[in-house]
């Protein structure tokens, strides 16, 4: 349970990372599934409009009642990316330990990364991916799974995976103990061919969900939301060491109708503390630096660029993803659309890889964060 008690920031160092208890930040749960248009909608709207979007829904939910009157057994959390999915799926790892969730409703939970998946290469079984996530158990796995109905899998970033839910039924597991190449074995999970009592919450963004449908029939579905504004003024506190600090950086940005929205999203939330928390260290105005959404982004942009073109190895490669985004952003403009999707990527010849390597791979702001060094034991 250990990797679970702290995360990295999105710059840095191996080692290097913030405890999720002291940084996580409650976020909106809506409990139904929204199309891509009233997303458009919400992230559109601005000030007092968008407040009223992000708390006037009708069907608010919290992770504590995600299964209180669920018609499947299988949950999927939906998100855009940065609003917080991963995080939620760590938080509720780290609660139900505490004794704070699910205790009464789950024995075991067990947390799978898609991503990990996708890196694994020899055969596993059911048993393997427990054992893999609960080295440490005190009961026989076969007495584990004499009980599926307490079981909890959380199968995190699912549209990460690599590979199709289309598997025959024959290449299919029911025998939990039985090896197979791992992307069988998960399929088999997913479709409840195997520990089918079992529960299962899945993470995703929404570019996967009419795969999910497709392959695992009648699911339940919640979204997250971000950050009401109560839960803006909180993260600010929980991101700055000084409380004055804290204070001014969010006064300042309540001040400012549109950057105060944007911050419902949890990873734009934090690029704005950074850049903040960054001018503020070197005692610069923040009326002056940052007084609109596109000079906080142009500081975030020039720390970025300052550090990758540095790199001799990576710079062209850096210039040449920058002008493929800075052509997806027109097209977006010219096109008025807000949201992409892969094959708006593919037609700027952009994957997420590349993206994530230009902004979320280098360490630029480590000396403005708090971070403190964890060390892990690899047997």
């Amino acid at each position: 349970m250990e990797e679970y008690k702290n995360i990295q920031d999105g710059n840095a160092r191996l080692g290097e990372s913030v405890c999720l208890q002291k940084r996580y930040t409650k976020l909106l749960i809506v409990k139904n599934h929204r199309g891509q248009e009233e997303r458009e909608h919400e992230i559109i709207a601005s000030g007092k409009r968008h407040s009223e979007i992000m708390t006037q829904q009708n069907k608010l939910t919290e992770i504590r009642l995600l299964f209180n009157c669920q018609t499947s057994r299988t949950f999927v959390l939906q998100g855009v990316a940065g609003i917080g999915k991963t995080m939620t799926a760590r938080k509720i790892m780290l609660d139900w330990a505490a004794g704070k969730l699910y205790r009464k409703r789950f024995d075991y939970v067990f947390y799978i990364n898609c991503r990990k998946i996708n890196a694994t290469t020899e055969e596993q079984s059911v048993a393997d991916l427990v054992l893999n996530n609960c080295p440490e158990r005190n009961r026989p796995i076969e007495e584990i799974f004499d009980n599926p109905e307490k079981l909890l899998f959380i199968v995190d970033g699912f549209d990460e995976l690599n590979f199709c839910l289309d598997t025959e039924e024959n290449c299919l597991c029911t025998d939990p103990s039985k090896r197979k190449p791992v992307s069988n074995v998960l399929c088999s999970l997913l479709k409840r061919k195997v520990l089918h009592k079992s529960f299962l919450l899945i993470t995703t963004r929404p570019t996967a969900l009419q795969k999910l449908k497709n392959n695992l029939g009648h699911v339940d579905f919640a979204e997250i939301m971000g950050f009401s504004t109560k839960d803006r003024e909180e993260y600010f506190h929980k991101f700055y060491d000084d409380a004055k600090k804290a204070a001014q950086a969010f006064n300042f940005v309540k001040e400012n109708e549109i950057l105060f929205t944007m911050c419902f999203v949890p990873i734009v939330c934090w690029i704005i503390c950074t850049v903040m928390k960054q001018q503020l260290d070197k005692g610069e105005d923040l009326a002056e630096t940052s007084e609109t959404t596109t000079s906080v982004y142009m500081l975030f942009l020039s720390s970025l660029l300052s550090d990758h073109f540095t790199d001799s190895v990576h710079s062209q490669n850096s210039k040449t993803n920058l002008w493929k985004l800075c052509s997806l952003a027109a097209d977006g403009i010219l096109k008025r659309k807000i949201l992409f999707d892969k094959d708006d990527l593919k037609n700027h010849n952009l994957c997420f890889s590349n993206i994530q390597s230009l902004f979320l791979n280098k360490s630029i702001f480590l000396k403005v964060l708090n971070v403190k060094v964890s060390t892990a034991s690899f047997t």
